[in-house]
């Protein structure tokens, strides 16, 4: 009787742990003031190693935690990174960010047939993308210096035109 007690009150600790820590592995969307996604236009080639996202760098507030995360398909965080104090947050400075296996994010054999969502998220304050700005994706077979396998626009909400 008591060991089936003693696993008893093992249960109600873990349950009460997971209702509040959460399950883990999400993401508490509730510390960004605000969040711009870019979405591929179409959904990633059949066969590619690597990719490229192409963006120019938006007018936010000065002391506004920047970053930028793109998800796997099935919602787990491919990558996050912080980029508050860098160079891409000039405004309107063309940036590029590069995506292979073992080198940021993991795979990119996640996304084969799947749409790449691209977001990016501040902490504080507002973040506007110049509606001028050239946004997009280029997916490659054999790396960076490879077969130029696709090129894609990347829309978001915000900017409301094609931008290649």
């Amino acid at each position: 009787m008591k060991k089936y007690n003693t696993l008893k009150l093992f249960i109600c600790i873990l349950i009460a742990t997971f209702a509040v820590m959460g399950c883990g592995g999400g993401d508490d969307l509730t510390k960004y003031t605000k969040i711009v996604t870019f979405k591929s236009a179409e959904k990633a080639p059949r066969d590619f190693d690597s990719w490229s996202f192409f963006w120019q760098s938006p007018t936010s507030d000065s002391d506004s935690k920047l970053e930028y995360v793109v998800l796997n398909p099935d919602g787990k965080i491919y990558i996050q990174k912080s980029f508050s104090g860098s160079g891409m947050t000039t405004p309107g400075v063309r940036n590029r960010l590069d995506f292979k296996k073992d080198y940021a994010g993991g795979d990119p054999k996640l996304f084969l047939r799947k749409e790449v969502n691209f977001s990016f998220r501040a902490q504080k304050g507002d973040i506007v993308f110049d509606q001028n700005g050239l946004y997009y994706f280029k997916f490659f077979k054999g790396g960076f210096e490879g077969t130029e396998v696709a090129v894609m626009d990347a829309v978001s909400d915000q900017v409301k035109k094609p931008t290649r």
